[in-house]
């Protein structure tokens, strides 16, 4: 427990260096990182991310243990929910409402109107229907455009299911209007696992484009999700290239007050488990059955299979 401990610390401590020289105006200074030798490598990172680290949403689905929960609620970060019972989950352990982002695009009606109950004002759309539902269930919402972004380097593709295509980004914010809603930002994901940083610079721009749309339909969105993706190997790549991205398409976020957020949950708890198993039996093809596999199929791999149980 303590090592886990120790790794989540040490994760959150990255997020919380970052937001420190952003908000602290001390970017591109070396002082802070000497000060904690494990911090050192961060100093490249200085213009990394605007991180409001109050509301750095962690992803629940990426690891829902109780004791994970308590331990980040207590170090002061926020949540993203996807269902009702995450968001009860997360309420029951006092985390304040505002400290939660319901990023579900697709809601069933019943898991608004339980937001609208817990005062969880934040959450996400990427269709008419949505909208539709949360103008009936909850109009006070504050609600996140989450829009369509290259995922094809990530190893868990979220955008064959969400995201809005930028085409269809005006008729939507034109809805919404109609409606009454407040739509304050956008949010994207590249995917889940993403090993190309590039992919972050894309999703940056569409959202500049985005914030655009935005003011012509009438609104002044004052964040952006930049979501997760983010993996240990590639962090010190992604967290540059997202710095030039946002400085080359969101140059005067100070100025206007740009809440930038993230959703690292795997980054947090990727490292600070192991995933246990039995393995009870095995077949293992005989010589006979190997050659004959290999005659009807040269270029088909061996089949192996194993059995598995939960441990005891």
């Amino acid at each position: 427990m303590q090592q886990m401990r120790n790794l989540m610390r040490n994760a959150l401590s990255s997020w919380q260096t970052l937001a420190r020289f952003i908000f602290n105006g001390s970017a591109g200074s070396d002082a802070f990182p000497k000060l904690n030798p494990s911090l050192a490598r961060l100093s490249v990172l200085s213009k990394a991310y605007a991180i409001h680290l109050p509301s750095l949403p962690l992803a629940i689905k990426s690891n829902p243990d109780p004791y994970v929960l308590r331990l980040l609620a207590s170090l002061g970060t926020g949540f993203d929910c996807a269902s009702s019972g995450e968001i009860s989950n997360v309420l029951g352990l006092g985390v304040d409402p505002s400290r939660i982002i319901f990023a579900n695009p697709c809601k069933a009606t019943s898991f608004i109107r339980h937001a609208a109950k817990a005062n969880v004002e934040m959450m996400t759309f990427d269709n008419s229907d949505e909208l539709c539902k949360i103008a009936r269930s909850f109009p006070t919402s504050k609600l996140i455009i989450r829009i369509h972004t290259d995922d094809t380097k990530a190893l868990c593709r979220l955008n064959l299911k969400f995201g809005a295509s930028l085409l269809a980004v005006p008729s939507l914010l034109t809805k919404a209007k109609e409606l009454g809603l407040n739509v304050i930002g956008v949010s994207f994901h590249v995917g889940s696992g993403c090993f190309d940083s590039s992919a972050f610079v894309d999703a940056i721009r569409r959202s500049r484009t985005v914030f655009d749309m935005g003011r012509e339909a009438g609104y002044e969105f004052s964040m952006l999700d930049i979501g997760g993706g983010f993996e240990d190997a590639t962090f010190d790549a992604t967290a540059l290239t997202i710095s030039g991205a946002v400085n080359t398409y969101f140059p005067d976020r100070k100025e206007t007050g740009l809440r930038i957020i993230a959703e690292p949950g795997r980054y947090f708890v990727s490292k600070t488990f192991s995933l246990a198993t039995n393995i009870i039996a095995r077949r293992t093809p005989t010589s006979v059955e190997s050659e004959a596999e290999k005659q009807e199929n040269p270029d088909a791999p061996s089949v192996r299979r194993m059995l598995i149980s939960p441990p005891e």
